[in-house]
């Protein structure tokens, strides 16, 4: 059988598998990762709709964008350089991304 599953779950496929056995949880990974690739392409195909109905703009999305990307590089400098757990760097750049939002629009 091919394992497409593990590569793109990592250690909560690992997780399946010990809860439901290795055909349950192969089959269990196997169910999420085609239903997040079946959710991601309605979502592509529907992005007008979404966009136009939804109430969120290009401005919303732009900002939803910069702060994961924010968010995204502090928990590589936290992790990278700095040696703090996954949780910890998550948590931080979370925090410095909305503090840093937060000023940029206060001091707008």
């Amino acid at each position: 059988m091919v394992d497409l599953a593990s590569p793109l779950l990592g250690g909560f496929q690992d997780t399946l598998e010990a809860a439901f056995g290795s055909e349950w949880g192969w089959v269990a990974g196997h169910v999420i990762v085609l239903s997040l690739a079946a959710l991601s392409v309605l979502m592509i195909r529907n992005r007008d709709h979404i966009m136009t109905q939804s109430g969120f703009g290009k401005s919303d999305m732009a900002d939803a964008a910069v702060l994961l990307a924010l968010t995204g590089v502090q928990y590589v400098i936290y992790t990278g350089s700095m040696d703090f757990p996954a949780s910890t760097s998550l948590v931080l750049g979370i925090i410095g991304a909305l503090s840093l939002r937060w000023m940029v629009l206060v001091l707008e």
